[in-house]
């Protein structure tokens, strides 16, 4: 049966409400698996073990991902994605109605939904380019980044009351109600003709072509790194934003949910100023500035901040400062990587970007439980030192780790301006539609 597509604009904004469903959904899930894994062991380590199951497969496969996506159908690499969540969701219903939900039976999940979700990135991001002008690239991925956070806003509202009245397995009905209404909204877009590559190239060799791209790009490989630095001590601390906040109130969930939203709406905020403005001029100053405010205004003042309300205004403005670093970056790499090319590129850039971001995960749970926690309770060795600052008790060594990673995301992004490389990395690469591309390693 044929359907009725829309192209364009129309199908840009019918994707991005397709995507916007599917992240309400999702954000629901995790609110949920986090608050059901915490209550369950009180402790750090199984909530933090739960980003990295969901990462691992972004390092595992993400290259060769890329390189998919720049051969087939971004359609169906759209489609699998969604279908894979929709699938997940149905059987962990079952398990969740059965009364046989177990933490390995959330990290599977949590794996498979990260495999699929290594193609919905660069297909997206690719599809976007060929969607929208150039001059409104910062603009769509700021729309997109919307969708995010406006689910972010209510999800875990609604995610934490629905887990009171229907249960794990009720929450999860509404991530599958999401995904069901992605896959029906792909169906309706007319994507734009693609220029796939030769089928006759070895995935191996078109990885290689990405890798290539970027090591005869030392600028963009440059701006890259500071999102290696900044992601790293980023996933070190806010995998534990749960735990943090559970731990200081004694597992009130409603906390928890409030200071998650004061997140997303610091998030909508700033996409939206960005969508309605248009962005930086000069998007490395952007990345940058983004990274140093996220940092001292965001990560530092949720770890010093001594009560609920200085939490939130932490949340708000990381959200809002990584809008200005993620739109700059994300319109930088469209204006100069060829639409044919992005898949492969982008899934290099990803890996460069998040590669760490697992071992950050790996890193966080058992240095909160192990070393900062107890070293923070009365009697603890840092608490002579840091006790006035950070207070003692449970949270209290999170909240230290908060707030030393917010320092050093500062000082990434100040040290980055002071490297020419990266200063002006977007006047030594031109744009793709400037300079004929003869191919990946051009």
């Amino acid at each position: 049966m044929q359907f009725p597509r829309l192209t364009g604009m129309p199908g840009f904004v019918l994707l991005w409400l397709g995507q916007a469903f599917s992240l309400l959904g999702g954000s629901m899930a995790l609110f949920a698996y986090t608050l059901w894994i915490y209550q369950r062991t009180g402790q750090a380590t199984p909530v933090a073990m739960l980003g990295f199951f969901n990462l691992a497969p972004m390092v595992l496969f993400g290259l060769f991902t890329g390189a998919l996506v720049d051969r087939h159908d971004r359609r169906l690499m759209l489609l699998m994605s969604d279908m894979a969540s929709l699938l997940v969701s149905l059987f962990l219903i079952a398990f969740a109605l059965s009364g046989s939900m177990d933490l390995w039976k959330i990290y599977t999940a949590a794996f498979v939904l990260g495999t699929f979700q290594t193609f919905q990135w660069p297909a997206t991001s690719a599809t976007v380019t060929l969607m929208v002008d150039k001059k409104h690239y910062a603009r769509a991925a700021s729309l997109l980044e919307m969708a995010g956070m406006s689910s972010g806003i209510l999800a875990p509202l609604l995610a934490g009351a629905l887990l009171g009245f229907v249960g794990l397995s009720g929450v999860l009905c509404g991530t599958a109600l999401g995904s069901a209404l992605a896959i029906t909204s792909i169906f309706f877009i007319e994507l734009p003709p693609q220029r796939l590559t030769e089928s006759r190239s070895t995935l191996w060799s078109e990885v290689k072509d990405g890798f290539s791209y970027l090591l005869k790009r030392p600028p963009l490989l440059g701006v890259q790194s500071t999102f290696l630095l900044g992601n790293f001590f980023f996933t070190l601390s806010y995998s534990l934003l749960g735990p943090f906040v559970l731990a200081k109130t004694g597992n009130n969930a409603l906390r928890f949910a409030s200071v998650q939203t004061a997140g997303a709406i610091g998030g909508l905020v700033g996409y939206a100023l960005i969508a309605a403005l248009g962005g930086p001029r000069n998007r490395i100053l952007g990345i940058l500035i983004g990274w140093a405010g996220g940092g001292l205004l965001g990560l530092c003042v949720i770890g010093t901040g001594p009560t609920f309300p200085f939490w939130m205004a932490g949340s708000f403005m990381a959200s809002a400062m990584g809008c200005l670093d993620y739109t700059s970056n994300q319109s930088l790499w469209q204006s100069k990587v060829a639409p044919e090319l992005q898949g492969r590129v982008f899934a290099v850039r990803r890996l460069i970007a998040m590669g760490v971001n697992p071992l950050a995960s790996l890193i966080a749970g058992p240095l909160a439980d192990r070393v900062l926690e107890p070293a923070m309770r009365p009697g603890g060795s840092l608490v002579p030192l840091l006790g006035p600052i950070f207070h003692t008790g449970p949270g209290s060594g999170i909240a230290i780790l908060f707030a030393c990673c917010g320092l050093a995301i500062a000082l990434v992004g100040l040290i980055a301006w002071f490297i020419p490389l990266i200063r002006h990395a977007e006047s030594l690469i031109p744009d793709h539609d400037e300079v004929p591309e003869e191919g990946a390693g051009a």
